[in-house]
């Protein structure tokens, strides 16, 4: 009886340390500046990935938002330059999708013309002042929170 005891104890500790290896927090990039703001992501109260955000001296805004749920999930850099009103001006959006697969994404509004590109579309819009872009593959998609991203393109 105690040997059945002492295997019903020792099961379930071992599933406990299999599940926890499955999903550690990706290494943050040594390119990701000490000073960043960084968020960490959770999964099942795992830490499992970064939302860190900068800004250079020029006044750009950078993002590297990556998680790992056993061996998929994204790893995007993002900048964004912003207007005098602090609108986003230009955003550019480089990486990998949750399932590995290349992301790549521009968007640019200069004297009221948008113009944006990614795997879905290549386009332009004249008088675009005033109209909201939200992106192909927002890293935000996978935010539960503080939706920053978006909140920021309609102030």
């Amino acid at each position: 009886m105690a040997q059945g005891l002492a295997l019903c104890m020792v099961v379930p500790l071992l599933g406990f340390s299999l599940a926890a290896q499955q999903s550690p927090a990706p290494v943050l990039p040594a390119d990701v500046p000490k000073d960043a703001d960084v968020r960490v992501m959770l999964i099942d109260e795992t830490p499992s990935g970064q939302d860190a955000v900068w800004t250079t001296p020029d006044g750009t805004l950078h993002e590297l938002f990556q998680f790992n749920d056993r061996g998929r999930g994204p790893k995007i850099y993002t900048t964004y330059r912003l207007d005098a009103k602090q609108l986003i001006a230009a955003e550019d959006s480089k990486g990998v999708d949750y399932m590995k697969a290349p992301v790549e994404e521009h968007f640019s509004i200069t004297s009221g013309q948008a113009v944006w590109k990614n795997q879905a579309e290549d386009k332009t819009l004249a008088n675009a002042g005033g109209k909201f872009y939200a992106n192909c593959w927002p890293a935000h998609c996978w935010r539960t929170a503080g939706n920053w991203q978006s909140s920021r393109r309609v102030r």
